[in-house]
Order: C-alpha cells, then structure tokens, then sequence
C-alpha cells in the first residue's frame, strides 16, 4: 500500500513519508484576509471540540482538511487565506501558500498554489506539479475561466 498523497495538477504530494501520520496541529494565517489560528489536535482523549463564534473559519478549517485527504484544491482555490499548514507529530508537515496573481495575457487575476513539503529540520521543498500541455490553445483556457466562477 502506498502513502497518502494529494493530487495538484498532476503531480502527487506524499502526506507522510514514514509510518506515523498522526496530525499534531493544523494553521491557517490571513484566514478571510483578518485571521490566524492554530488548532492542536494532540489530546489524550482523542476528541477534540472546536468553538468559536460564527465566520471565525471552524467550518472552513474542516473542509480544508477534507481536502488535503481527498486530494482537493478546490477548497484552497476560493477560499482567502495566507497559508495553510498540516503539522505531524513526526515534525514534519505540509503547507499550502495561496496568492493571486495577474495573468500577462488577459490581465485577469487568478490563485496560484504553492505545495510545500516541510522536513524535521524545518526545511521547505517546493512540489513542483505538471504543466498544462503547450498544445492547449488560449481561446480553450480563456473558455474554462470564463465558466468557473472567481473566488
């Protein structure tokens, strides 16, 4: 059996390495452009309540986790935020950095991902994922971003 991975792009992101893959804490910075928050999941009881007052991101959070474990993007796309982190208790994690960026082309603004790994020692390697095929022709692209509504 292999390791749990995301799917971005086209490229497959490990979630673990080693055997353990228990979650230590998730964060998120610049949630909704205002928040920070960081949510320890080490408990002895294994149960763990999240509270807090309506749109402060509780419900966000858990999708963003669903997401990372169905290999789904969809949720770090529309949603605002700085970075997202998923901390294991082996000391290593994974991040995802969101940014809006101009394209050249149109002009218009769209999210780019950025899928880091981050080792024991707290270094970062950038997962590089698959380009879009050169022979994709700009009308197709600019078709499929005029459907998909922006975030």
């Amino acid at each position: 059996m292999s390791a749990p991975y995301i799917v971005v792009k086209g490229a497959r992101v490990p979630m673990a390495e080693g055997a353990s893959m228990r979650v230590k804490s998730i964060s998120v910075k610049g949630l909704f452009g205002v928040f920070d928050h960081k949510i320890p999941l080490e408990n002895p009881d294994r149960v763990m309540i999240i509270l807090g007052p309506n749109g402060f991101g509780k419900t966000v959070m858990l999708k963003m986790i669903s997401a990372i474990a169905e290999g789904n993007t969809r949720t770090f796309e529309h949603t605002p935020f700085e970075e997202f982190s998923l901390n294991l208790k082996d000391g290593t994690g994974r991040v995802i950095r969101r940014a809006r960026d101009s394209r050249e082309s149109t002009g218009k603004q769209c999210v780019k991902l950025e899928l880091l790994i981050r080792d024991a020692a707290g270094n970062m390697t950038r997962v590089k994922h698959a380009p879009l095929p050169s022979n994709l022709p700009e009308t197709i692209l600019a078709e499929v971003d005029s459907l998909i509504p922006s975030p």
